[in-house]
């Protein structure tokens, strides 16, 4: 097992943990009968852009190493 390899499966992994977060959050929202969808979509946004942000950054480390 490599390192891309490695990476990749993290990243994967870190993906999945994050998807079903954010489900239990919907979900918790949606029992309780509060939708905060401005709050949701924002965070969505955010979380979004992070991990484009941080895929990003990993393969520019695997490219300059």
């Amino acid at each position: 097992m490599n390192y891309t390899s490695f990476i990749e499966s993290e990243i994967h992994v870190r993906h999945q943990i994050r998807f079903y977060a954010a489900l239990v959050t919907v979900s918790y929202h949606y029992h309780v009968g509060v939708l905060p969808t401005q709050f949701l979509f924002t965070r969505f946004l955010l979380a979004l852009s992070l991990t484009i942000c941080s895929s990003i950054n990993s393969s520019m480390q695997l490219v300059t190493k």
